[in-house]
């Protein structure tokens, strides 16, 4: 059911064991704070779940870490015990390990933290997306009580984003410290080509990456890049949700009825690398997404995606302005930056004139690039993100 891959350090006077039900090379924040941990000397472990269809992702090169990974099979009666083994699997790794914390990264492996919080261990809880609190099945209701015994038991928690904060604490009633990090790249990550702009003969480079839905890359964008007349390529990197199958051939269908709109889609990538070296040569990061599907789905973690979601940090910090939601939370974040285009994707005309205005002024969108970048290097990195958490740590 499991095996064990990369890395072979010793141990050391610190370790950290991060659980995570999924593949944890999908997570940036969890590569970003391991890396930053092995750089002070900290052994890293994590303990995930390779599914069959979750990619070939993988940590970047510099990090050296050891992965217990348990095996999801495709159906079956393990299948439906799969969080029961992979639970102890965790459990007992980490009583091979005997790391002095344990990371617990999302509410399926808050059952393995609590058993290693009731053994002794220390254990910090981070939750990248809020789960929904209408529970159907057994397996729903035992992660849900899980979540909140964990959220009043581990030693502090750590959320993405402020409004999640307040529904955290407001679900679990815990009074445990609740720390809110943003999902930011490190510093290390910004790219060269944030002095760079577009040139006359190239056409407007829209960049996205991340799950391919209808809520996040709307069909809006594509008719008005298409109405806007100007040369536009629109990129967008990714995969398609269990939810969602179908939403690539619609863009496709869209795309295919404008002569000056180019659509790719590369396919998902391994590691942020081949993310950052598609996005070479594009110019505007798309972060916006539908709030009025959003809303009418109830979608806590899209409705609340400013800080949280590390794609508008990302596009930052290689060197490209970013299309944003006119909403409050997000002009809060980015609006006096000088890094960001507000606009509503429900008005295809407005949209349209910003994708216009872009393609006009090169030179004002590669210095809202380079300010990005800038910002990413000297104040929203992951660094400076994790320093409560770093020296609650190493206390």
């Amino acid at each position: 059911m499991s095996r064990i891959v990369s890395g072979s350090r010793g141990m050391s006077k610190r370790s950290i064991l991060y659980i995570q039900y999924t593949n944890p090379t999908a997570y940036p924040p969890l590569e970003h704070s391991a890396i930053l941990l092995s750089r002070r000397g900290w052994d890293i472990f994590f303990s995930g779940i390779k599914w069959h269809d979750s990619g070939d992702f993988e940590f970047c090169n510099e990090l050296d870490a050891q992965i217990f990974f348990t095996s999801a099979p495709s159906s079956g009666w393990s299948r439906k015990a799969l969080l029961f083994i992979f639970t102890l699997n965790s459990v007992i790794y980490a009583l091979k390990v005997n790391p002095s914390w344990v990371y617990v990264s999302d509410p399926s492996a808050s059952p393995a933290g609590l058993v290693l919080s009731a053994l002794g261990f220390k254990v910090l809880y981070h939750e990248h997306d809020t789960p929904t609190e209408n529970a159907n099945g057994i397996k729903d209701k035992i992660i849900l009580a899980c979540r909140t015994y964990l959220a009043r038991l581990c030693k502090f928690i750590i959320v993405p984003q402020v409004t999640r904060r307040t529904l955290f604490i407001e679900s679990t009633r815990t009074v445990k410290p609740v720390y809110r990090v943003w999902n930011c790249p490190r510093s290390d990550e910004v790219t060269a080509h944030t002095y760079r702009q577009r040139q006359v003969s190239q056409p407007l480079g829209i960049y996205y990456h991340g799950s391919i839905t209808n809520r996040r890359v709307p069909l809006t964008l594509i008719e008005a890049a298409g109405v806007s007349s100007c040369p536009v390529l629109i990129r967008v990197v990714g995969y398609e949700t269990t939810g969602s199958k179908g939403t690539s051939r619609l863009l496709q269908q869209a795309a295919s009825k404008f002569s000056n709109l180019t659509l790719e889609l590369p396919g998902p990538q391994p590691n942020r690398q081949c993310l950052f070296a598609l996005m070479d040569q594009m110019h505007l990061g798309w972060i916006a997404y539908d709030e009025q599907g959003a809303a009418a789905d109830a979608d806590v973690n899209l409705l609340h995606l400013a800080g949280a979601s590390n794609k508008a940090f990302d596009y930052l910090a290689a060197g490209m302005a970013i299309l944003i939601n006119n909403s409050s939370e997000w002009l809060e974040l980015f609006g006096s930056t000088g890094t960001c285009i507000p606009c509503n994707v429900a008005d295809i005309e407005k949209l349209s004139k910003s994708i216009r205005w872009a393609y006009e002024n090169p030179v004002d969108l590669a210095r809202m690039g380079r300010q990005g970048g800038n910002l990413i290097r000297s104040e929203l990195n992951y660094a400076n993100q994790f320093r409560t958490v770093l020296s609650l740590l190493e206390r």
